[in-house]
């Protein structure tokens, strides 16, 4: 079914890192901001890679000042797509209707260092979409991280806070 990116990237004039998702997920879609599932570890790795309370960061609210203070920026890969609820592996990169978001909304607005794809569909749309980011952003550091998802089964989440330690360097 063809869904378009219900919300904007969230972001403010400090942020130093990009985190690109794909696309949010039904239970993301229906509260209007990134990373909702409760069975998604997004904010769990933060609250271990960051040191704080376990649950500290299950407020909305609480997730977007500590996003904020730690200059940390959300998107998605994707501004339209094909997607059966929540499947990342249903989107087809080829089809007409998968078009991607336009990066330098964010970039042009803010002192970015460096981007982080989350799991395989965000970085295959990434390399796909913007296939010459080095020419345009050579001083950008790009780097992947698998998902946060629990469909990620394969990283455990004291695998996944090694993965992600990574994104503290440009902070």
């Amino acid at each position: 079914m063809l869904l378009y990116h219900p919300f904007k990237p969230f972001f403010d004039k400090d942020s130093r890192i990009l985190i690109l998702g794909s696309f949010p997920s039904l239970k993301s879609r229906e509260l209007g901001f990134y990373y909702q599932n409760k069975n998604n570890r997004f904010y769990q790795i933060l609250e271990l890679l960051f040191d704080l309370s376990p649950k500290s960061l299950s407020m909305q609210n609480v997730q977007k000042d500590f996003l904020k203070t730690q200059k940390i920026a959300l998107w998605d890969m994707f501004k339209s797509c094909d997607i059966t609820k929540s499947k990342d592996e249903s989107i087809r990169l080829k089809d007409k209707n998968t078009t991607a978001n336009d990066l330098n909304l964010v970039l042009e607005k803010a002192p970015i260092k460096a981007i982080f794809t989350t799991g395989k569909t965000a970085h295959k749309g990434f390399c796909h979409f913007y296939a010459h980011f080095k020419q345009v952003y050579p001083k950008l550091s790009y780097h992947i991280l698998p998902s946060s998802s629990s469909a990620n089964a394969r990283f455990s989440l004291e695998e996944l806070v090694h993965e992600y330690k990574l994104i503290k360097a440009y902070l």
